[in-house]
């Protein structure tokens, strides 16, 4: 059965708000990250490599126009409001596992579910390839598919081969059809994979198409992890958030329709009570780049169907419990966590990165989680041991893309250089309301040369 999810990235943006941080600290030896303004970096074009149609985003200036009124009024009203259209989908590639029906293999069979939506903006044409690679119980198999013949259809749905790996579908309403295609499959001369499967010549192939097209009725929300039940959904400005959406149909059964891009399933409306400095333009990936300003804000994500979303972005000084580890960067999930006071490194290091960073566990406003990684800019980190381990301040969940780096990186990190007392400082000055967060790190680390430079 193939399954696909549909993702929108948000990224809460904050310009310098000094009043949100607290006083900054003069201390030449901190380290904090520059200005957002600063790095305030363009959102990156649309680039859409299948054959969707992109969509544009559409500013409204009458919700412009009505967010400085209530700025000037002090009344809380729309100050931004944002269409993101639906990316339609006219191609897809298919992407199953089969079950190879014994050894030595006389017939391979695949079974693939497939929706499809109906309603405005969906496309009622979709060309499907099937001559993709498959994986097997030995590895993946490159060899040649060539379908020869297509039995089944309904009224709603009808089926035809364009060519030796191509079908197209066409929906003429909402409803099923069962369909089988049959054809042959033809390994790589130098195949040692289908070799083991004890694959000659050409094999039978057969694929079973349980397609359905649906009009979706709602959507369902899948929250982030920390906070999937349905309290507040609160994020700190300047963080990223990761939500999922799916389509439901009329039963409220969720599914996924091939027929449009996997992260832009619908259009969506989003509105906010702060506005933003620039407009932003969308991306695939829906509201992946949309950079929203300092202010804590109400933002309101309305699908063309069901139940909105709202977002209510948080400053420094409402989060009022933090909970900090300190580690280095791994690869495979080996991130090592350090505790202060403690020694490590007497055996050496294997495949351990030199980079030490901060990561937090859990925040919390009130009584309540904190449901993005906190702001880069709330925070300031200081080594009171530079000559071995100092700091750097980078773009946060990117200090080295090969690095498998604790989660909710702060984008804050020092590099060990030698062995010997590593002791760091962690500081939010403008957390609860300006009363401040500070953790300590005091470690002992040996056979530091032994630390990967190049993870």
């Amino acid at each position: 059965m193939l399954r696909r999810y549909v993702t929108l990235g948000l990224i809460f943006w904050c310009c310098a708000c000094d009043t949100d941080k607290g006083p900054r600290s003069t201390d030449a030896d901190f380290f904090s990250p520059r200005d957002a303004s600063a790095a305030d970096a363009a959102a990156s074009p649309m680039t859409d490599g299948s054959t969707a149609d992109a969509g544009t985003s559409v500013w409204s200036d009458a919700g412009r126009d009505a967010g400085a009124a209530g700025s000037a009024s002090g009344d809380a009203q729309v100050a931004l409001s944002l269409a993101v259209p639906l990316i339609s989908a006219t191609t897809t590639k298919l992407d199953a596992v089969p079950q190879i029906v014994s050894v030595p293999t006389t017939k391979i069979v695949f079974d693939v579910t497939l929706g499809l939506a109906v309603g405005e903006g969906y496309p009622t044409d979709l060309a499907v390839y099937l001559g993709t690679s498959f994986w097997a119980g030995c590895g993946q198999l490159q060899g040649a598919f060539r379908f020869t013949r297509i039995v089944g259809a309904s009224s709603a749905i009808t089926a035809m081969l364009t060519d030796d790996v191509n079908l197209q579908l066409r929906v003429a309403s909402e409803g099923k059809a069962e369909v089988m295609v049959y054809g042959v499959y033809r390994p790589s001369a130098d195949e040692a994979c289908a070799e083991s499967l004890a694959m000659q010549g050409d094999v039978p192939v057969e694929m079973r198409l349980s397609l359905s097209a649906l009009r979706p009725s709602g959507v369902r929300w899948r929250r982030p992890g920390p906070c999937m039940d349905n309290g507040p959904l609160l994020v700190a400005t300047s963080s990223t958030l990761d939500l999922h959406v799916e389509l439901l149909d009329a039963a409220g059964e969720s599914f996924i329709a091939f027929n449009a891009h996997p992260d832009r399933q619908i259009s969506l409306t989003v509105e906010s009570s702060a506005q933003l400095p620039q407009p932003p333009s969308t991306v695939e990936a829906g509201l992946a780049e949309l950079r929203w300003p300092s202010l804590a804000s109400r933002i309101s994500i309305r699908p063309a169907i069901g139940e909105p979303l709202v977002v209510t972005t948080v400053a420094a000084s409402a989060v009022t419990e933090l909970e900090v580890e300190f580690a280095l960067g791994g690869t495979a999930g080996g991130a090592i966590t350090l505790r202060d006071g403690e020694s490590a490194g007497d055996a050496g290091w294997h495949r351990v990165s030199n980079r030490l960073a901060p990561t937090v566990v859990k925040a919390k406003v009130g009584d309540n989680l904190l449901c993005s990684q906190p702001d880069q800019a709330w925070f300031e980190l200081r080594s009171d041991t530079p000559s071995r381990c100092d700091t750097l301040v980078e773009m946060p969940l990117v200090l080295d893309r090969a690095v498998v780096l604790p989660r909710s990186s702060l984008g804050l990190s020092s590099r060990v250089l030698a062995d010997g007392v590593c002791t760091l400082r962690l500081r939010a000055p403008g957390l609860d309301g300006g009363k401040g967060f500070e953790q300590r790190l005091s470690v002992t680390l040996s056979n530091v040369s032994s630390l990967s430079r190049n993870l």
